[in-house]
């Protein structure tokens, strides 16, 4: 089934998946090693804004990419189905997301990064506590870490490779959990979110991004930004 939606997408020329107004980062970019961060986090060294302000801004960017999409608007749209699971693999499409957009910005990006994933996986737990996720709480997150790892991983090929099957079948995999009942249209509104949210967030300043942490996203369906649930900016500091 996944073949014939693959091979329906790919004969579609007005579906290429990246964009040709977006540069594309490959994710080869310094990480900063322990010292490093060490020294930053100290006032050594020369960043644009200082490391205390970047781990607020990681927190603020997993706050948006946890609560900012229309959770409803997903299921309804894509039938996925109410579950945590499905909480899980929407967010975790946003995390890549930003991922992608803070390769442009270097060190800070990276630092940023850090504190951005492993707020993930302390907000994880903390739901998984809420939903009352308990049963092999250790083995779940285990499950979850490499259901993670593996879906950036697809997704960043899929978006490296400008390849529209290959980001369909990561979608599929990822986002839709392989089910059979997945249609074309459904894939073709994935990968097309996809798309323009790339653009959209790479054309989002860097003050925005690395200052606050508080980027956007456009709805599943349309092209306009909900004002209505915007992250108010934290003031400068």
């Amino acid at each position: 089934m996944l073949l014939r939606l693959v091979t329906r997408l790919a004969g579609d020329q007005t579906f290429c998946f990246a964009s040709r107004g977006l540069k594309q980062i490959k994710p080869n970019v310094h990480v900063p090693s322990l010292l490093e961060r060490t020294g930053y986090s100290l006032g050594l060294g020369k960043l644009r804004y200082p490391s205390s302000r970047l781990r607020s801004a990681g927190e603020n960017m997993f706050a948006v990419c946890a609560e900012y999409p229309v959770f409803e608007e997903f299921v309804d749209r894509l039938n996925l189905p109410d579950t945590f699971q499905s909480w899980f693999s929407i967010t975790s499409l946003h995390v890549w997301l930003c991922l992608v957009r803070l390769r442009k910005e270097g060190t800070e990006g990276q630092l940023l990064k850090k504190t951005f994933v492993n707020i993930f996986w302390l907000d994880l737990k903390s739901r998984m506590r809420t939903f009352k996720v308990l049963k092999g709480h250790h083995r779940q997150i285990t499950a979850f870490r490499d259901q993670f790892f593996g879906a950036m991983f697809a997704y960043d090929e899929g978006f490296l490779s400008h390849s529209d099957p290959h980001m369909v079948a990561a979608l599929w995999r990822n986002l839709f959990l392989s089910s059979t009942c997945t249609t074309a249209g459904q894939l073709e509104l994935a990968l097309e979110y996809c798309r323009k949210n790339l653009k959209h967030l790479d054309a989002i300043p860097s003050q925005t991004i690395l200052g606050y942490g508080t980027p956007t996203f456009i709805p599943l369906t349309g092209e306009k930004i909900d004002e209505r649930v915007l992250f108010p900016a934290p003031k400068l500091l």
